[in-house]
C-alpha cells in the first residue's frame, strides 16, 4: 500500500527470554491517508465497494483508483493485537470495526458496521434490486444504510460477511440469503484492507517505535 502513514505508540519490552512478538507491549494510534493498494486485485475490490456504496452500480466502472483512509487505536500484549476502534473509509462508505488479531496464529476476530450512502437495493441491479427494496427501510439509520459485519477465521482462510445474528427481523434473514454474493462483494475488500493493515502495523512496530 502507498499512502501517508502516521503512527504513534508507547512500548514496553520486558527483560524476558521470549520472542519479541510475545513480550512486546504497545499502546498507540495510527492513521493512513489517501491509501492505495499495490495489489491490483485488492484495489479493484475497494473501487467496487465505493461504486456500489455510492449507488453507482448501474454506471460503467472507470479506471480511477479510489483512495482509502484508516484511523485506529491499538494495543499489543502477549502477541495479540487488539483494536478498540478502527475506521476505514472510501467515497460512499465508512466501516467501523473492533476486535483482535493474533500475530502468531494469524487468527482474526472482528465485528462492526458498514455505513453506506446507497440503499441495499441500490448495490445490485435487476430482479435482485426489486426484491431488496422491501428491506431498505430496515437498514436505514439517519440517512445511511447500516450493515452489521463480522470477520473471523485466519489470515490464510478468512471468513467474512453480514452478521445476521444482529439482524432481529426474520424476513431480513430471508432476503439476505437471496444475495449472499452481493454481500460478499461489499464485505470482501473491507476484510482484505483490514487484514493487511493489521499485519503491516504489527511488523512495522517490531522494527520501529516512537
Amino acid at each position: 500500500m502507498s499512502g501517508l502513514l502516521r503512527l504513534t505508540t508507547k512500548f514496553v519490552i520486558p527483560p524476558e527470554k521470549r520472542d519479541i512478538v510475545d513480550k512486546l507491549q504497545l499502546d498507540g494510534h495510527f492513521t493512513i491517508q489517501r491509501g492505495r493498494f499495490t495489489d491490483a486485485d485488492v484495489q479493484k475490490k475497494v473501487n467496487e465497494l465505493s461504486r456500489r456504496a455510492s449507488a453507482r452500480v448501474t454506471e460503467q466502472p472507470d479506471n480511477r483508483n479510489v483512495g482509502s483512509n484508516f484511523d485506529g487505536r491499538f494495543t499489543l500484549n502477549n502477541s495479540r493485537l487488539a483494536l478498540s476502534t478502527v475506521t476505514f473509509d472510501v467515497p460512499g462508505a465508512i466501516v467501523q470495526l473492533h476486535g483482535q488479531y493474533g500475530m502468531k496464529r494469524e487468527d482474526i476476530a472482528f465485528d462492526g458496521n458498514l455505513y453506506m450512502d446507497a440503499k441495499i437495493s441500490q448495490t445490485v441491479t435487476g430482479f435482485k434490486s426489486l426484491l431488496l427494496k422491501a428491506i431498505d427501510p430496515l437498514f436505514r439509520r439517519k440517512g445511511k444504510t447500516v450493515v452489521p459485519l463480522k470477520i473471523s477465521g485466519s489470515r490464510a482462510a478468512p471468513k467474512f460477511g453480514v452478521d445476521v445474528g444482529r439482524v432481529k427481523v426474520a424476513p431480513v434473514h430471508e432476503h439476505l440469503a437471496l444475495d449472499a454474493g452481493a454481500a460478499n462483494d461489499l464485505v470482501h475488500p473491507v476484510q482484505r484492507a483490514q487484514e493487511g493493515r493489521l499485519a503491516a502495523a504489527g511488523r512495522a512496530d517490531e522494527r520501529r517505535h516512537r
